[in-house]
């Protein structure tokens, strides 16, 4: 059962075994499509506002569709206020981020 809810951090090479089931054209393409995928919503996100948050997660869902092939998807844009959907780490590279994204000179 897989639960939204539950973090779980994998290496690339650990994704690769545990939800490619090892193939490596099929994990390119995912990373190919999400690299395109955030290409697109960076300026979206700009259009809406001068700058960036200090802090935004994007959530993209990828799958092995066939070999060779992923399918993907946003599942989620949070900022600021999102969960750490249980990354130990998170508050502190979170809120880390944010204190610098204040206390940074303007321009």
């Amino acid at each position: 059962m897989h639960a939204f809810h539950l973090f779980r951090k994998f290496d690339r090479q650990g994704c690769l075994s545990e939800c490619f089931q090892g193939d490596e054209s099929a994990l390119a393409d995912a990373e190919m499509q999400a690299r395109e995928l955030i290409g697109h919503w960076i300026p979206w996100l700009l259009a809406q506002s001068h700058e960036l948050p200090s802090v935004l997660r994007l959530d993209v869902l990828a799958h092995r569709s066939a070999p060779g092939q992923a399918t993907i998807a946003t599942m989620e844009l949070t900022e600021l206020g999102g969960c750490h959907c249980g990354w130990e780490e998170g508050p502190e590279v979170i809120f880390a981020a944010m204190l610098r994204s204040c206390l940074r000179p303007l321009a």
